[in-house]
């Protein structure tokens, strides 16, 4: 499952600036709360599938995830996209706790996602040290477009802009939501940028299924077919390599955790 939204603060007058510009910009100058006290720390368990993030009212608590993971979430990025990441924060992992002591426990219910976004961001600017920005580079991608016979996408029948995405090895359901939606997950998949040049601009309803032989179809007659021929066949749309502008996120900064 993609991790879709979370929450999560050493300090140096530099690095407390970026935490409270990560604060602001999700809107506007409104300062929004900050974890008060916070532990990060190198995770106890070492099982790799006893792990979560769980978000409450004013807490994180985060057991056994490699930074790299919380990173994807924090900023909205998939990890492809991310670059300078050093090679402890992608296989290291580690258990967080933060608190904040906020008592306005209803301006707390209406955070938005982008607003918890930006508290995870400042707790690892102000904990970590992060520092980073974003540029554009021109990468090899996938250009998402639309197959001969034309696209299969079923219009959504839900109403307003709620939207869901379910997405595990070998399938997704994709609900309410437009292709770039789409470009992201098969992004993901890929382990390379898709851009959307489909044209589509409207919000559908999609169900996919392919074999996890990528790209090579399997042996296996009954199984799905691979994803190429599965976007093809089942959605209507393919992908042609290319290279396009994409943005990316850069890490200039980013220290171990150290003792609380």
């Amino acid at each position: 499952m993609r991790m879709i939204g979370l929450v999560l603060v050493l300090a140096c007058a530099a690095v407390h600036a970026s935490a409270q510009s990560a604060l602001k910009a999700a809107e506007g100058d409104a300062a929004l709360p900050a974890y008060d006290v916070s532990v990060i720390r190198a995770a106890a368990g070492m099982e790799k599938d006893d792990r979560h993030v769980w978000t409450r009212l004013n807490t994180l608590d985060v057991k056994n995830m490699p930074l790299l993971n919380l990173l994807e979430s924090a900023f909205d990025v998939p990890r492809d996209m991310i670059v300078g990441l050093p090679d402890w924060a992608k296989h290291e992992r580690l258990d967080i706790q933060a608190k904040t002591l906020d008592a306005d426990t209803a301006g707390l219910r209406e955070l938005t996602v982008a607003q918890r976004r930006a508290m995870m961001q400042a707790l690892f600017a102000d904990r970590l040290g992060l520092k980073w920005h974003y540029e554009t580079r021109v990468l090899p991608s996938y250009d998402l477009v639309v197959a001969s016979g034309g696209a299969k996408l079923k219009p959504t029948v839900a109403t307003g802009h709620n939207s869901g995405v379910s997405v595990n090895d070998t399938r997704f359901r994709l609900t309410n939501v437009p292709v770039p939606e789409l470009a992201v997950v098969l992004a993901d998949k890929l382990g390379r940028p898709v851009v959307d040049k489909t044209g589509l601009t409207g919000r559908y309803d999609m169900v996919m299924e392919w074999s996890a032989d990528l790209p090579v179809a399997s042996a296996n007659v009954d199984a799905p077919p691979p994803l190429f021929t599965a976007l093809h066949e089942q959605l209507g749309l393919k992908l042609e390599s290319g290279k396009d502008p994409v943005q990316v996120f850069v890490i200039d900064r980013l220290t171990p955790p150290v003792g609380n």
